[in-house]
Order: structure tokens, then sequence, then C-alpha cells
């Protein structure tokens, strides 16, 4: 029979809509009718609906005992030509994909002429060579076998929910980035859940092209990667990835641009749990900087999305070798980049870059470290420990300790960019450290008025103290604010000019360049620009002061000075401190002033006060 006839309505369910409605259907029939078995047959080739020729083989049984019915179909179509071909609530889903070459499908349909409902339908597509588009990118060298069917527990009947995509054999390149999938499933399509087994090994320069706002920049390094992905479909756009399994990356070389940090010949291992994210391995190498990290995030999977402010990542930090100021930048916060207020299209899905961004800033890190050595400026530590926490822009330092100039410091504090400055506030107990190499190292605090060559001893010291570092982390001296109590022991003062300048004034005959001391010791509130001195005494071989008053990095200092004459030689062989205070002020004592005269430290006598 040869027929040719336009399709007004063709459907199962006429709520759903038509098939090929509106499609021009033409072709030959072959058809039988065994009247003993109450059975049609039909077959007929290159029927052509539409644009489109299909091969199809059916039969009808219409007897009263068996009304079984079924129909094969078999084409080679383009995508969106068979989506038209469907009714519209398949249609609408479908044409959010598309594949750019036609494709080898056949469709199976099995059902009961008396039985309410859908049919069985099992539709099977061979892809080769070809471009997928989904609304989440695009695929390019795509090859794969798919099979939809609408009974995907045989118990749970032919319907949506019980309906599944199967991919088998997959292999595309997503961005340049290959991908190979042996299987995955998308299953009940009233609430879609996909899930499978990817497989990656690229090389990672390729992950360049994968973000539009620019986080991470790749020059060299190799991947592998096998994870196991479970997400849901919401709206047709992937929602939600959550990802076990294990990735592999070896000698990168990368920026990470919001904090212009190049990082050289890093190599990664990543664990993905559904308790974890174990970081394995990080061997990260930066300038003169060597770091081996490993860590864990806690409940990794639920807090990524849903609350990354509550996710800790815990880090286990080694360095050989590392210097601070270099990692100063790390804590600033990218600026914010100005983009034309052009209208845009808002995108139902979460851009991968954006909430990764948001993870990264919003996360807190909690990181013990261990170095055996770090440089800060010209300053050396060994043997150093800490526990840090990042939080935003912030670095919280907790229970640290280090040695350097011959003692050791423990200390805890915080630093935050502020502006094109760092405001930062510590707490510090310095023990026995060699005095004129701890203020070598800190660049004598900015103090002009003597250097480290003036002064030797074993300097100890609390202190809590704020202030500010310059953008390339030099501490700004004059911006300290807070408390230092110290003490020197086995110290000397050597060519001290304040101090030689009222030796030659008081008793010009002493010795007062090379002065040593069985006590140096003061507290100090700190003011800025300017120093409160509370007390600072000072217990020599040539003799002994005290000085307590203002002192200034600039203008303004105002100090007043109680100098004994008795000679104090032999006061260091009294045996306790009671005695040596008892016998300190005896004979004649000078009262003076050291004040600031247009820059320069002058000395005059001082009134005592009534």
């Amino acid at each position: 029979m040869y027929l040719k006839t336009k399709i007004n309505s063709l459907a199962f369910n006429t709520v759903h809509g038509s098939f090929a409605k509106e499609k021009v259907l033409e072709g030959n029939f072959d058809i039988s009718y065994a009247e003993a078995h109450q059975k049609i047959n039909i077959k007929t080739q290159k029927l052509k609906i539409g644009s489109d020729v299909f091969d199809i083989i059916a039969f009808f049984n219409i007897g009263k005992t068996n009304s079984l019915f079924g129909i094969n179909i078999g084409t080679d179509i383009l995508w969106r030509n068979a989506s038209n071909l469907l009714s519209g609530n398949i249609s609408t889903k479908l044409n959010q994909f598309d594949l750019k070459k036609p494709i080898k499908v056949n469709c199976d349909i099995k059902g009961d002429l008396n039985v309410e409902g859908d049919p069985k339908i099992v539709v099977q597509a061979d892809i080769r060579n070809n471009e997928l588009t989904i609304p989440d990118g695009l695929f390019t060298n795509c090859s794969f076998k798919g099979i939809f069917t609408n009974n995907f527990k045989p118990q749970n009947g032919f319907n949506d929910p019980n309906s599944a995509i199967i991919l088998t054999n997959f292999k595309g390149e997503y961005l340049n980035i290959p991908l190979k999938i042996a299987r995955a499933t998308i299953n009940n399509l009233e609430k879609p859940i996909a899930t499978g087994i990817v497989n990656a090994d690229f090389d990672i320069s390729k992950l360049n092209g994968m973000t539009n706002e620019k986080i991470l920049h790749f020059e060299s390094g190799h991947a592998k990667a096998n994870l196991k992905f479970q997400f849901d479909i919401v709206d047709l756009y992937i929602n939600k990835p959550r990802i076990t399994g294990d990735v592999d990356i070896d000698n990168a070389t990368f920026d990470y641009l919001p904090k212009n940090i190049h990082a050289e010949k890093t190599a990664v291992q990543l664990s993905f749990t559904e308790q974890a994210l174990y970081i394995k391995k990080i061997a990260y190498k930066h300038k003169k900087n060597i770091i081996r990290i490993d860590g864990k995030i806690d409940n990794f999977l639920n807090l990524y999305y849903d609350a990354p402010e509550k996710m800790v990542v815990n880090w286990n930090i080694y360095c050989p070798n590392i210097d601070v100021k270099q990692f100063l930048g790390v804590l600033k916060k990218s600026p914010v980049q100005k983009t034309a207020q052009t209208k845009q299209v808002k995108k139902k899905n979460v851009n991968f870059s954006n909430q990764l961004k948001s993870v990264i800033e919003k996360c807190t890190a909690v990181i013990n470290l261990k170095a055996d050595k770090i440089t800060y400026g010209s300053l050396t530590a060994t043997n150093t420990q800490a526990t840090l926490q990042m939080l935003n822009s912030k670095l919280l330092l907790k229970n640290g300790t280090l040695q350097t100039s011959g003692g050791n410091i423990t200390f805890n504090g915080a630093i935050q960019p502020s502006g094109n400055h760092y405001i930062f506030s510590s707490t510090a107990h310095v023990n026995r450290v060699d005095i004129a190499s701890f203020l070598k190292s800190f660049n004598n605090f900015g103090i002009h008025s003597f250097s480290p060559k003036n002064i030797r001893g074993r300097l100890s010291s609390n202190a809590n103290v704020t202030g500010l570092m310059s953008s390339k982390g030099d501490l700004i001296v004059n911006s300290m604010r807070g408390k230092l109590d110290f003490n020197v022991n086995q110290g000397a003062l050597l060519n001290f000019d304040p101090i030689m300048k009222i030796g030659k004034f008081a008793f010009p005959l002493r010795d007062v360049e090379n002065i040593t001391f069985s006590d140096l010791s003061g507290s100090l509130n700190l003011r800025g620009e300017q120093v409160d001195i509370n007390k600072l005494t000072i217990s020599s071989s040539v003799l002994n002061f005290d000085v307590d008053g203002i002192y200034s990095f600039g203008r303004g200092t105002n100090l007043a000075l109680t100098v004994p004459l008795r000679n104090s030689k032999n006061d260091a062989q009294l045996a306790t401190k009671e005695e040596r205070k008892a016998v300190r002020e005896r004979g004649i004592v000078l009262h003076l002033i050291a004040y600031d005269n247009e820059g320069k430290i002058k000395i005059k006598w001082r009134k005592r006060d009534k």
C-alpha cells in the first residue's frame, strides 16, 4: 500500500500532545493480516516522515485474548529533527541538547492495546565522532552508545520516575579536556539523578579555558583523575555534583591570580570520600620556598555548596625553608574589577569558577606549621612550630615557638591587610636571645640614637603590641602601640651616645664608653612615634641609673635620669636584690633631663619633685 498523508494527531496520551504533528508521511507499506492469529504485520522501508526516512517493522494483535503490539523504528537522523517528531513534553527538554551530526537510532515500543498507560519504550543510539551540546557546555570528538528506557526497574512500571538514560563507553573532550566514562546513568526523569565513573588523563594547561573568571592559570603539569560522580539535574542543569575518588597532579606550574602567587613544580594528590576530602600530598615550590602539605576537610561534599563558611581546612605544612614576606600577599583581597554594565541573562546553574572562589574566600583554614628555617627580612628562625588559622583575609597565629639569635620566642598574633598596609597584633615572650643580633634582624626597630653595635647581652621580654607593616612586610616602627617589659643579662653598653654625654657632663673621669651591667630592665608603653618609659633600670660596673619619661622616634624626647655618683663596681657581689637596692642611691645622686632640642639630645639639670 502506498500512503501519503498529513499527521494531525498521533498519540499514546493526548494530554502530552501529538507525535510527528503536522508532518507529512509518505511511503510504501507491506501489510499482512493473519486471521487465524488475528494479527496485523506491517513493514516499511524508507518511509518518509517530514524530511527524514525510517525503516519500521510493527505488529498488532487485535484478538480478544491477545492485544499486544510492537513497533520497531530505525533511522539515521539529526538530533533536532528527531526531537521535533516527539510530543511537546519530551521535545522541549530534548531541545536543550544537540548533536551536530546525524546519529544512528533504533526505537522499540511494546505494549498492550487494552492496557492504559504508556507502553514500554527502549531507544538505542550510536554516536561516533560527534559534537554534543548540553546546557552546561560542549563536548567535542564525542563517541558513546546511549540507551533510553522507561522501565529501568522492571517491577516499577513504565513511567517517568522509572525512566533512565544509560551511556556506555563515553569518550569526549570538554573544553579540550579528554574524558572517559565507562558507564553513566541518569534515572528518574521527574527528579533526575546522574551517576557514573569518569576518568581523565591530560595536560593541566587545558584547564585554562574552563573558567570565565580567571582564578588559576596553568603553565605546565599533568593530571590523572578517577572519580565516581553523582549529581542532581535541575531544569536540565547539573546541580551540586558530588564526587568520590582520586586526583593526581604532577609537576604543575601555575599562577593563582587573585593573590599573585606563582607556584612551580607542584605535585598534588587528592582523595575524595563521603566523609572528607583528604589532601594526601602537596609538594610546592615558590622561588626559594619549599612547602610540603597534607590535610583534611571533614564533611567536604556537604559544606562545599551549602555552607562554605562552615568549612574547616586542616593543613599540616612542613617547610625546609620559607620567606615570610613572600607569602604576605596571600592575605590581600584581589581588587574588584569593574565590568561594563550590560544586561546579562542569569544562568540557572552555579558557575564553577564563582563557586570555587566563594569557597576559597569563605572557608576557614587551620594550619599546623613546622619549618626548619624561616626568614623575615634579616631575621632567621629555626625549629619553628605554630598553628595558623586563615579566615577570609585574616591570619591568626597560635602557640607559636621558634629559635633565633641564640634564644627562643613563643608567640600568638594576628595579621590582616588594610589598604596598602597590614595590621598586626601580637603577644610574645622572648627568652635569652642575643640582643645585638635580634635588634639587627628588626632593623633596630627604627631607633637611630643607638645601633645594635652599641649593646650586647641576652634579652628576655614580654610584649603585647599592635602595629602596621608595609606592603612589603617591613615593620613600621612608629605605628606600634602596646606594652613591653624587658631585661638584659650579661650585657654591656658600648659607645652609647646619651650615656657618654651624661658621663662627660657629670663625671668626666670615668670610662663610660664600655659599660658592663648586671641588670638592664625596663617597662615601656608604646604609643606610635612616642614611647613611655615607665621604668628603665641599669645597674653597671661604672654607674647605676634609672630612666623614665618619653622617648620619641622623631621629635619630643623628654627623659628623666636619676644617676647616683657612688662607685657601683662592687654592687654585683652583694648577695641579694634587697641589699643591692638598699645601697643603690647612697651618696650624691644627680637628677638630669635628656630632652630633644631640634632633633639633638641635650642634657640639663632636673629639679626633684617635693
